[in-house]
């Protein structure tokens, strides 16, 4: 109790890390265990794509949604492995917040679900929601038209959504935007949970998105070698391209996501529907199959989101629209966004 008080950053990335590892190392390194409870030597992404057909599900872009996961894990029950892996930050920030402070470090947590908090009146929070929703959506058809700009192989590699902007396509942003299975499993962890705790001890809120986003993109490794993408981009691709790509993504987009969460006084909605957004299951940035881990695909999503980030600390500084941003040593414990609970 007491080390996880002294590092409760460092502990809760080793809690969130550890599930994903593990889950992985069993797979990878004794697969006995999992062709136990399956009756036969396991492949994930044929798991994936039988339980798709099973359940009447084209597996690919809408497998992104909560909704459309949970209906595989009900048809696989094995899937729900995974489900328990994404959820690993959520659940190691609900654990450290409960050594920290007991149920009032996890109320605290769950606080951050209201739509607004502190100092945030409801006029602000809806006005930085619209921006949040509009400036997402620019992003990813920037990110299209990147894309598309590019010509050749990438652009061939990409195909805009056959029917946009109907109700269904609306429908289908309203779930990218709070069911998306990546965000909203893991951002009660990342953004409900580490970002106020960085905050309220870093330099910066900048400095905390930073280094937040390094972690999360590391926090990806058991991903990529139990999903094989290591193997199939092969070693030095993967780490001098794919992942400083992917890296400076996830730093890029805790950013933009601190800044909306600051503009709701600390609200992990922001946090949900920013990630949600990037994800992109609808396609905006363009459909494809296959290709998500790539460094093409990383590469081509970073102008955009230089851009935005650059306005963002032109207008904000380092304060990203922060309320209040103490320094390390005078609020060494306390968050750096208020919450009422």
């Amino acid at each position: 109790m007491q080390l996880v008080s002294r590092f409760p950053f460092l502990s809760f990335f080793i809690l969130a890390t550890l599930t994903p590892v593990v889950l992985v190392g069993m797979l990878l390194v004794f697969p006995q265990f999992f062709e136990a409870i399956y009756g036969g030597p396991v492949d994930i992404d044929l798991v994936i794509a039988s339980a798709a057909d099973e359940a009447g599900i084209e597996f690919g872009a809408g497998s992104n949604f909560l909704t459309s996961f949970i209906r595989l894990c009900l048809v696989e029950p094995l899937l729900w492995l995974l489900v328990l892996g994404g959820a690993a930050p959520s659940l190691a920030g609900i654990v450290v917040a409960f050594c920290q402070s007991g149920w009032s470090g996890i109320r605290t947590v769950f606080t951050r679900f209201r739509p607004w908090l502190g100092n945030a009146s409801s006029g602000k929070a809806l006005s930085a929601y619209l921006q949040l929703a509009t400036l997402m959506i620019l992003l990813e058809l920037a990110v299209y038209a990147t894309r598309y700009a590019l010509g050749g192989e990438i652009r061939a590699a990409y195909s805009f959504p056959a029917q946009p902007f109907t109700l269904a396509f609306f429908g289908g942003l309203m779930l990218s935007a709070f069911l998306d299975q990546g965000a909203f499993l893991e951002e009660t962890g990342w953004r409900g949970f580490a970002q106020p705790l960085l905050q309220g001890r870093m330099s910066s809120p900048l400095a905390a998105s930073i280094l937040l986003g390094v972690a999360w993109s590391l926090w990806h490794l058991p991903r990529d070698i139990g999903f094989g993408t290591i193997e199939e981009l092969g070693l030095i691709q993967y780490a001098c391209v794919y992942l400083p790509a992917f890296t400076l993504n996830c730093v890029l987009v805790s950013i933009v996501a601190t800044y909306f969460c600051n503009r709701t006084d600390g609200s992990v909605i922001p946090a949900i529907m920013v990630h949600g957004l990037a994800n992109d299951a609808v396609g905006l940035s363009g459909l494809s199959s296959g290709i998500t881990f790539t460094p093409n695909h990383q590469l081509t999503k970073l102008l955009p989101y230089l851009l935005l980030v650059a306005l963002l600390l032109f207008r904000h500084g380092r304060s990203l629209a922060a309320s209040d941003s103490p320094t390390p040593r005078s609020k060494a414990r306390a968050p750096a966004i208020r919450s009422s609970a």
